[in-house]
């Protein structure tokens, strides 16, 4: 899989963890087993485990709770068999695993935007008497009015260009709601101007606010994925 050649560390867990109180020959044995460990994409075998980590050590790690030893299902071979676990390497691995499929459907949405796009482009080119037609019909017809505005429906096709239509009915309504609106005369020139604060249509592709509280690390891990 396509993941970063290295994975977070941070100082204060260490210092602070279960594994700052072994002695130095296991913190150094464990050390270098999690860069073993991440690198074989965070699956190892107990039976791996023990040829990389002296037998102390092993032990050492298995009773204090820094690596667990889990049953798990291996799909190649058909078995389950014992795995070793290391909960801040898995948990950074997940976060990759998470953040690339958020970019490969973030990916799929902009590429179905751009399809539809470029078909509605060719479309318009190969008829071009029929969308002329077409905007001198909705030219008066009007789409929605309330009081003394309106707006028609060649108008409201303007604003579709860049927003969707739930967006403009939106803002429609909070136009209408609006006490001042007397002072208004054009319509579709207010709700232009309204719209402004709003998302346009090629927002909605980005991510939602869960998932873009992301930290640096995660932001790191977009890059790797898309090859910067």
């Amino acid at each position: 899989m396509s993941k970063l050649n290295w994975f977070k560390f941070t100082p204060s867990d260490w210092t602070m963890g279960k594994i700052s109180r072994t002695s130095l020959t296991i913190q150094g044995e464990f050390i270098r087993f999690c860069c073993i460990y991440w690198n074989k994409d965070c699956w190892i075998t107990e039976s791996t485990a023990k040829q990389e980590l002296s037998d102390k050590t092993f032990k050492t790690l298995i009773s204090r709770g820094v690596i667990k030893s889990i049953s798990a299902y291996t799909k190649i071979s058909d078995t389950t068999e014992q795995v070793i676990r290391i909960d801040f390497l898995d948990e950074q691995l997940d976060d990759i695993h998470r953040l690339k499929q958020i970019a490969s459907k973030a990916g799929q949405a902009s590429a179905e935007a751009r399809r539809k796009i470029k078909q509605n482009s060719t479309d318009v080119q190969r008829n071009p008497t029929d969308k002329i037609e077409k905007e001198k019909e909705n030219h008066n017809i009007l789409f929605r009015e309330f009081n003394h505005l309106s707006i028609t429906i060649a108008e409201n096709n303007k604003l579709l260009e860049e927003y969707s239509q739930e967006t403009i009915n939106q803002i429609l309504d909070s136009i209408e709601n609006y006490k001042q609106n007397v002072n208004y005369k054009s319509l579709y020139l207010t709700a232009k101007s309204w719209l402004r604060n709003q998302p346009k249509k090629i927002d909605n592709i980005r991510l939602n606010p869960a998932e873009q509280e992301i930290d640096n690390f995660a932001t790191n891990v977009m890059l790797k994925i898309k090859g910067k």
